[in-house]
C-alpha cells in the first residue's frame, strides 16, 4: 500500500510539473508572438515586459475561447471533438 501511495503521489507530481511546464511554454510562445507582431507594426521600443505579459494572456484566452467554440460546434454536429477541421476553426473565429 505504501508503494502504491508513493507511486500515485509521484505520478501526480509529475503531471503537475508537466502542466506547469506546458503553461509556461504556451505563455512564452504567446509573448514572443506578441513581440513579433509589435515589431512588424513598428513598435520597436514601445513594449514593456508587463505589456507583453498582458497581451500574451489576452491572446491565450482568445485562443482558448476559439478552441472551446470549435469543440462545441463539432460536437453539436454529432461529431467527436477530435474530428474538428479548418472550417470548424474558421466558424469558431467568426463566432468569438
Amino acid at each position: 500500500t505504501t508503494t502504491t501511495t508513493t507511486t500515485t503521489t509521484t505520478n501526480s507530481n509529475n503531471t503537475q510539473t508537466n502542466m506547469e511546464e506546458d503553461i509556461y511554454y504556451c505563455h512564452e510562445l504567446a509573448r514572443r508572438s506578441v513581440a513579433r507582431a509589435a515589431l512588424h507594426l513598428g513598435l520597436k521600443d514601445g513594449m514593456s515586459q508587463d505589456s507583453l505579459d498582458v497581451l500574451a494572456d489576452i491572446l491565450l484566452r482568445y485562443m482558448e475561447q476559439i478552441g472551446k467554440t470549435a469543440s462545441l460546434l463539432v460536437e453539436s454536429g454529432g461529431r467527436p471533438s477530435s474530428h474538428a477541421n479548418a472550417l470548424d476553426a474558421l466558424q469558431a473565429i467568426h463566432m468569438t
